[in-house]
Formats: structure tokens, C-alpha cells, sequence
């Protein structure tokens, strides 16, 4: 897991008669958890016979 600053901007639009709309920018700033990663190690050959001598 992954801590970090985010940092982003971003338009806001609003649909109106099948059609969108740009009404302003916006901004928003983010402290805390920014990523996740699991992993799905396996292991082959982990009980050979040959792997203690």
C-alpha cells in the first residue's frame, strides 16, 4: 500500500438537452492511501524430495 499527495484538476459538466454543458474547473487536493498492489507469488517444486540434502 502505497501513502502519498494527489494533486488534481478537473471539469465539471452538466447535462442538458442530450447535451453537456461546461460549467467550471475544480481542484481537489488528497492526502492518504494513493495505491494498492497485491501480488500471487507460487511456488513450483517447493516440496522436492532433493531440496533438504
Amino acid at each position: 500500500m502505497g501513502f502519498g499527495y494527489l494533486y488534481a484538476q478537473y471539469k465539471v459538466y452538466k447535462p442538458q438537452d442530450g447535451h453537456y454543458l461546461f460549467q467550471h474547473k475544480s481542484r481537489t487536493n488528497y492526502f492518504g492511501p494513493v495505491k494498492v498492489k497485491f501480488s500471487l507469488v507460487w511456488r513450483f517444486n517447493a516440496f522436492d524430495s532433493k531440496a533438504g540434502k
